[in-house]
């Protein structure tokens, strides 16, 4: 005779993992409205100093308009002047190769 599950148990399983979805869905809702809030206050920032900028005159406001138009993987222009621009930092060390054991 086959015996008799404890429905009450599954039950309560799956409420608690509704209740865990829900908990989640409300999580990634909250952090995409955050994400949302924080790109529109980025958008008026870039705004308010381009125009800043052309009241003033500054050459900068192409650069800031290039900025804007480059996408997020290239944020910084390849050819934009750094700090430490000698060659010895740029050339990579060659890989010493260790003897492997046979």
């Amino acid at each position: 005779m086959p015996r008799k599950r404890n429905t009450s148990t599954i039950e309560q399983a799956a409420y608690a993992a509704v209740g865990a979805a829900d908990a989640a869905t409300d999580v990634v809702k909250e952090k995409v409205v955050d994400l949302k809030a924080a790109t529109k206050k980025a958008r008026r920032r870039t705004s308010s100093a381009i125009t800043d900028a052309e009241k003033r005159g500054r050459s900068t406001v192409e650069k800031i308009r290039k900025a804007g138009k480059r996408s997020a993987a290239r944020a910084r222009p390849k050819s934009s002047a750094r700090t430490t621009s000698s060659t010895a930092s740029k050339r990579k060390a060659p890989k010493r190769r260790t003897k492997t054991r046979s």
